[in-house]
C-alpha cells in the first residue's frame, strides 16, 4: 500500500499488536516520472509525481526502512529489503 504523511503512524498504530515492517521505496522523482511514462496507461491521474514526492519526503515520518531504489532492478530491490529487514521493523 502507499501510505504517506500523517497516515503512516496511524496505520502503524492499528497494527501494533503484531510484528510490523515498514518499507518505504523512495526513488528520485525523475525516475518515478520516467517509469510512469513508460507504462501503457496513465498512472497518477490528477496527482503529480512532484506532489507525491513532496508528501513523501516532507510530510511522512521517517520510520522503518527507506530505500532509494532509483538505480535498482526489481530483484535488487527485493534483495535489499530482505538483507536490511531488521531496519524495517517498527513494532
Amino acid at each position: 500500500d502507499v501510505i504517506l504523511g500523517a497516515y503512516l503512524p496511524e496505520v502503524i498504530a492499528l497494527h501494533a499488536h503484531r510484528p510490523l515492517y515498514v518499507v518505504v521505496l523512495s526513488p528520485r522523482s525523475d525516475v518515478v516520472t520516467a517509469r510512469a511514462n513508460a507504462r501503457s496507461k496513465p498512472s497518477y491521474g490528477a496527482i503529480t509525481v512532484s506532489g507525491l514526492d513532496r508528501a513523501l519526503r516532507l510530510e511522512t515520518p521517517h520510520v522503518g526502512l527507506w530505500l532509494d531504489n532509483s538505480d535498482l532492478t526489481v530483484s535488487e530491490t527485493a534483495e535489499q529489503i530482505l538483507a536490511r529487514r531488521s531496519e524495517a521493523g517498527v513494532t
